[in-house]
């Protein structure tokens, strides 16, 4: 894929993974490099705030994710992306479902990252303890690095 400018990324409720995400990418992709970043959760309703341990853990990295507001996901916001990043396989069926001939452009977050081994889904931390969230924010920055390396590659 070349010349990716716009990402969506996509979990569940957009109240932690696809936050974290949006806010390591956000930190090395500028707008002002003409990169657009958001994030939409398949099941999450407008509005709401990210979990207070997603934005804890978030402020330990220096990333402030607490002003972000939750976007459902919706075909409009899928089309318009040159990349749509999702959480888990669940996430990729149905975004894939929802918005046909987009296919091509939806990938797992660890797929795209180029991340090996038998699961490609990164665990929902919602409802566990911080040191889940913990391992999910390093999961996904360590991952995020390998997709910034990629994207500018490409560039």
């Amino acid at each position: 894929m070349s010349n990716i400018k716009k990402i969506l990324v996509v979990c569940t409720g957009n109240a932690c993974r696809s936050p974290m995400a949006e806010g390591f990418l956000k930190k090395d992709l500028k707008v002002e490099d003409g990169f657009e970043i958001a994030s939409a959760g398949i099941f999450a309703t407008d509005g709401l705030a990210p979990t207070p341990d997603a934005v804890h853990v978030m402020n330990e990295q220096g990333i402030d994710i607490s002003a972000y507001s939750s976007t459902a996901f919706s075909s409009l916001l899928a089309k318009a992306a040159d990349l749509v990043l999702v959480m888990s396989e669940e996430h990729k069926n149905f975004v894939i479902k929802a918005v046909p001939g987009i296919d091509k452009k939806v990938f797992l977050y660890k797929e795209f990252a180029g991340a090996d081994g038998e699961d490609k889904n990164i665990i929902d931390p919602i409802g566990q303890p911080v040191i889940v969230y913990r391992s999910v924010r390093d999961e996904i920055q360590n991952l995020t690095q390998e997709i910034i390396k990629r994207i500018k590659s490409s560039h």
